[in-house]
């Protein structure tokens, strides 16, 4: 078995939703101190970070230093998210999107090949499933963020004991951009005194906490023998309609009213994978996995109206 306080571990996407509710767990696990000796985060440029009031400054390198820190400090695990995500794509434009994207890949592929034991886990994307043939040069210009998730998943496998969660949607604390988000932004709406969702079909969106996320890629790493190399798990605790998310949230906000069925052209959708496997996975563990009521709480506390 594993112990934290005797690993070292290096982070990228460090500033993103999921890495700083993966700095605030391990903080939380094996303290301030022997966090800021054995844990080294990295992000798109160097920088002081805070993650809340209890939580001290900590410092994030510029992830070109991970491949000479692989050698000097041999990690023991690389817990690997950076990543332009899609929102990225209007600004940089297609080709610039999959040459960084690239780069990012490449440059944790190096560091990884530089370590003695080798051991990942990558933080993917449900927009992964959708891609078998990584060869289809097609595939890629339609969904470069789903064509590149599922070729780091290919990529990584080779190279070293990894580990795949696959996020669907996510809730809970750090949420940038709320209003990119389907949860984030019925919160903001309800706020101001009505939910409109545009489709009058049913979507689906598969949920899980990012901190439950973050608590079970920890415990899953200390309790199992191996990362079991093509393993991916579906990180999903909880599927729920947008409108009954909608439901839910107008409740909270003094059953504000809620629009919908605005556009007759929009299809059914779902973005989800049964919840089933990662309940069991979680069961396993002995973490007990927030319900979408608890979520869509701990998400709007963490809101700064």
């Amino acid at each position: 078995m594993n112990d934290f306080k005797y690993l070292k571990i290096a982070v990228t996407g460090a500033t993103g939703w999921i890495g700083k509710n993966l700095i605030e767990t391990l903080m939380q696990k094996i303290g301030y101190e022997t966090f800021i000796k054995n844990v080294f985060l990295y992000g798109s440029k160097e920088k002081i970070l805070i993650i809340n009031k209890n939580c001290r400054s900590v410092y994030i390198n510029k992830l070109s230093k991970l491949k000479n820190d692989s050698v000097k400090f041999n990690f023991d695990l690389v817990i690997h998210s950076a990543f332009l995500v899609r929102d990225h794509l209007n600004g940089v434009g297609i080709k610039n999107y999959i040459k960084i994207n690239k780069e990012i890949t490449n440059l944790v592929l190096q560091s990884l090949k530089r370590l003695t034991n080798p051991k990942l886990i990558l933080l993917s994307s449900g927009a992964a499933s959708a891609h078998k043939d990584i060869s289809d040069e097609i595939a890629l210009i339609k969904d470069p963020y789903g064509f590149l998730k599922r070729e780091e998943e290919i990529i990584f496998n080779n190279i070293a004991d990894t580990a795949i969660f696959r996020v669907y949607a996510l809730s809970g604390r750090f949420m940038r951009n709320p209003e990119r988000f389907a949860l984030g932004n019925f919160i903001l709406q309800a706020k101001k005194g009505a939910i409109k969702i545009e489709s009058e079909m049913s979507v689906i969106r598969g949920y899980v906490s990012a901190t439950d996320l973050s608590n079970i890629i920890f415990e899953y790493f200390l309790k199992e023998n191996t990362l079991n190399s093509n393993n991916i798990i579906n990180a999903v605790s909880e599927e729920i309609s947008l409108l009954n998310l909608a439901q839910i949230i107008s409740e909270k906000f003094g059953n504000v009213p809620i629009i919908h069925n605005i556009d007759k052209n929009l299809s059914m959708d779902s973005y989800s994978y049964p919840p089933t496997k990662f309940q069991l996975l979680s069961k396993k563990l002995n973490y007990s996995l927030m319900s979408i009521d608890a979520q869509i709480n701990q998400t709007i506390s963490d809101f700064n109206f």
